[in-house]
């Protein structure tokens, strides 16, 4: 009997690190188009966050990873990559931002997604757009 409950418990770990395995990353450039407003302070590409969320009509949102984005916001450019995207499992990938000073207008406008699908074990490449960042306080 202790021997059966061992190969069962040696057969689970085993589907679990087949599964893990197949996980893999997601990442891309997101280029700034248009950065404006008098209050926008320390905001940088660390105020970005990339959600990649799956994309399933029967368990929609079933699951999500998210990460912060990385790179210099005045160069127009910030890189991101996040871990853990299931192989073969559609998604979206979403871009949020985190404002650190209060606004009386506060504009973020980023490309939309559609739905993908990761289909080999390397990185799955995205390169998405804010069109518009902006935090004004009005005088």
């Amino acid at each position: 009997m202790k021997k059966m409950i061992g190969v069962f418990i040696f057969a689970a770990l085993m589907g679990v690190g087949q599964a893990l395995a197949q996980n893999g990353t997601v990442r891309g450039n997101i280029a700034i188009k248009k950065i404006s407003g008098n209050n926008l302070g320390d905001f940088g590409c660390s105020n970005l966050t990339v959600t990649v969320a799956s994309f399933n009509k029967k368990r929609p949102y079933s699951w999500q990873v998210a990460d912060t984005a990385k790179g210099v916001i005045k160069d127009g450019r910030c890189s991101y990559s996040v871990h853990d995207v299931p192989l073969n499992g559609s998604f979206t990938v979403s871009l949020s931002a985190n404002f650190p000073k209060t606004c009386d207008l506060k504009i973020f406008k980023p490309d939309s997604s559609f739905p993908m699908k990761r289909t080999s074990r390397g990185p799955f490449e995205y390169n998405p757009a804010v069109h518009e960042i902006a935090c004004t306080i009005v005088k």
